[in-house]
């Protein structure tokens, strides 16, 4: 009877054990890999020279998830997505839902984004014990077709009778929409840059449109300081060793920067190219020292006339997109129709924005004429450069040279 007894109580604590390791609590399966494909591989100040991973999300790579991801427009991303289970069982009757895709961009609207054409997407899966599942790749349509910045959200829910699965997950990414794919010194955008670009050109598109946001946001957004009384202002913010614009040190200056307009040009094109716009760095040499029209260098209040002045150069540099001039340095009293302008040049055509003539009015445009030390008086001390120019003086025809900038890189 003792062996009996003891006999069933091995049995009862043998049927228990295999109970409690039936009904074990399950264990949620984990999102591994999410890739978004046609987006655009990216950088910022603390990953360069390096970049961050294309994957998005990479649990098995190690990488973690990806700050944010830029796209450009009319190329729908594509998503795949990878899960794991961790159980010690799987079920062959899974299912995965994919559903509530939405877009807000910048100003608050919201899109509803499709999966390959439908609301939902829906997929019959096998769930295997402690692997992988791997969902079959998914477009999402309808992004914005303009530049903004913005958050892409989806919903799924993975599931299986036996209880297996993963619900009613939402996952958001900061997106960048950009106009065209990023270019030059900018093919891995920085962050840092897209986030002033995309804010000036916001709900725009066309390197016209967008350029000409970027010369404006750059001009009246308080990042440089051009003082055209420095002698021979000289460009601030390129190494002198290696010959890249020091964009890292440049973003972590805060307040006005001093610089000249390759300095300003130079950034300038940094951001059109990051939103994908070809851009032509393009420098206008005379062989003597010219005297423009009256302009208002960044950093200064271009709505007070007080602030314009003539202003003496022998070279000037601009960003030049689709052939036209867009001058984020300098502002213009009048247009090169002669009408009240008091705003940076953008999408100017050459040779009007160097000189339009208008006769019997006086010439429209950047330069005025030759310095003429008969009439115009000039001091420079090597430090503070001042100069009184004859505003009876004629304006006159001024030739010139292109030449078009270069430099390696950024750091």
């Amino acid at each position: 009877m003792i062996q009996l007894r003891i006999g069933r109580a091995s049995g009862l604590l043998a049927l228990a054990f295999a109970a409690s390791t039936v009904c074990a609590k399950l264990l949620p399966c984990q999102l591994y890999i999410e890739d978004f494909s046609k987006n655009k591989t990216a950088t910022d100040q603390t990953k360069f020279p390096g970049h961050y991973s294309d994957i998005e999300i990479d649990v098995p790579g190690g990488t973690g998830a990806v700050p944010a991801m830029v796209q450009v427009q009319h190329a729908d991303p594509v998503l795949s997505l990878t899960f794991y289970n961790p159980n010690i069982r799987g079920d062959p009757n899974g299912h995965f839902h994919l559903y509530n895709g939405t877009f807000t961009d910048a100003d608050g609207t919201v899109y509803p984004i499709t999966f390959n054409g439908s609301a939902t997407y829906d997929q019959d899966v096998a769930i295997p014990a402690r692997g992988t599942i791997s969902i079959n790749p998914v477009q999402l349509s309808n992004l914005p077709s303009y530049v903004t910045i913005g958050t892409l959200k989806y919903s799924f829910l993975l599931s299986s009778p036996t209880g297996i699965g993963l619900g009613g997950i939402g996952i958001g990414i900061k997106t960048y929409v950009v106009d065209d794919t990023p270019k030059d010194h900018m093919t891995i955008p920085w962050f840092e840059v897209l986030d002033l670009a995309c804010t000036w050109a916001n709900d725009l598109a066309g390197p016209a449109n967008c350029s000409r946001a970027c010369t404006f946001g750059l001009y009246y957004s308080q990042q440089f300081a051009y003082d055209l009384h420095t002698h021979n202002v000289p460009a601030m913010w390129f190494n002198p060793y290696t010959g890249n614009f020091m964009l890292k040190t440049f973003l972590n200056t805060s307040g006005y920067k001093s610089g000249n307009c390759v300095d300003v040009s130079t950034f300038n094109s940094l951001c059109t190219t990051a939103l994908g716009e070809t851009t032509v760095l393009n420098q206008q040499i005379t062989s003597y020292s010219f005297v423009t029209f009256k302009v208002c260098p960044i950093g200064s209040d271009s709505t007070q006339l007080a602030n314009y002045y003539y202003a003496l150069f022998g070279m000037h540099q601009q960003a030049h997109v689709g052939g036209n001039v867009f001058d984020a340095a300098l502002a213009f009293i009048y247009d090169l129709s002669g009408a009240a302008y008091m705003n940076p040049p953008a999408n100017w055509p050459m040779p009007g924005y160097w000189q339009t003539p208008s006769s019997p009015s006086p010439m429209y445009g950047l330069t005025m004429r030759y310095l003429d030390l008969n009439y115009d008086y000039v001091y420079d001390d090597g430090h503070y450069f001042t100069w009184t120019i004859d505003p009876t003086r004629p304006s006159q025809p001024v030739p010139f040279t292109t030449n078009t900038f270069t430099y390696p890189g950024v750091e």
